[in-house]
């Protein structure tokens, strides 16, 4: 049997494990919540929390012999993948909640696994409706703001006309995951993170606006220096649209950022790359 196979069964098993534990010491705790919440919970975080395990040691170096894995190849077309912190930062969220608040905890589960799925399905392909990216990011704020609790507030507005516009791809995801980063982690006060979108003439306006501290220097010489994400979005909008996109951050007074894509309603990705973006 494949031995990265028989890893990842091994941490399925063991969440099993946990769960059947459950079944037979449910008598002697009394805890809130259904039985088989319970079991659903604790196996199935179990099961992930080991198939991380699993898969982090199957990274490792065996016998010594340290074995350099291909790096992946570069493809603006999808740069997307799961933060491992974001990852990292939800499970343990609804693992503390398992206790205090299991309903709550299978909440937090399942629209994480809602929002992976989507995530990859629009990863497969090179544009969608905005419609569908404007959701999955929405999913991705709403899952930090069970995080965040009150510190994390989210408005939208949105033209219906620009709901079947189609964009790239994943184009909000490293919007909102800064917005997160730079507004709502660097303070302890409330935050709202605002999604917008309208049309401006020939050309379709995205906007993401958060209203906590920021991040960087909007003005340095190098655009996006302090964040890998925005530089990849910004290069790969670069490749797709030439000069007929821009990105830009904007500061807001009295702290907070708006950042704006301008993309052109009439083309359509794949252009040459001969320009620069804003």
């Amino acid at each position: 049997m494949n031995e990265k196979l028989g890893n990842w069964i091994g941490a399925c098993l063991s969440g099993s494990a946990v769960a059947l534990a459950y079944l037979n010491l449910e008598e002697y705790f009394m805890l809130p919540g259904s039985p088989a919440l319970w079991v659903a919970a604790v196996g199935g975080l179990a099961g992930l929390a080991g198939a991380l395990l699993m898969r982090r040691l199957d990274a490792r170096p065996r016998g010594g012999v340290v074995t350099a894995r291909p790096a992946a190849p570069a493809d603006a077309e999808s740069p997307w993948q799961v933060d491992r912190l974001f990852l990292f930062n939800t499970l343990h969220n609804a693992a503390a909640l398992t206790v205090a608040d299991p309903e709550r905890a299978r909440m937090v589960i399942e629209k994480l696994a809602q929002y992976i799925r989507l995530a990859h399905e629009l990863d497969q392909q090179p544009t969608t409706l905005l419609n569908l990216e404007m959701r999955c990011a929405a999913m991705f704020l709403s899952i930090e703001r069970a995080r965040f609790g009150e510190r994390l507030q989210l408005t939208d507005e949105v033209a219906p006309e620009c709901l079947e516009r189609r964009v790239p791809s994943l184009l909000l995801q490293p919007l909102a995951a800064y917005a997160v980063r730079a507004g709502v982690e660097r303070t302890d006060a409330a935050v709202t993170v605002s999604l917008r979108a309208r049309l401006e003439g020939s050309a379709l306006l995205l906007e993401l606006r958060h209203d906590g501290p920021g991040g960087g220097n909007p003005f340095a010489e190098e655009p996006f220096p302090e964040d890998p994400g925005l530089r990849a979005l910004a290069e790969r909008l670069r490749e797709l649209y030439g000069t007929e996109a821009s990105f830009e951050i904007e500061p807001l007074e009295p702290q907070g950022e708006a950042l704006r894509i301008l993309l052109p309603i009439d083309g359509s990705p794949g252009g040459d790359p001969v320009g620069s973006i804003k």
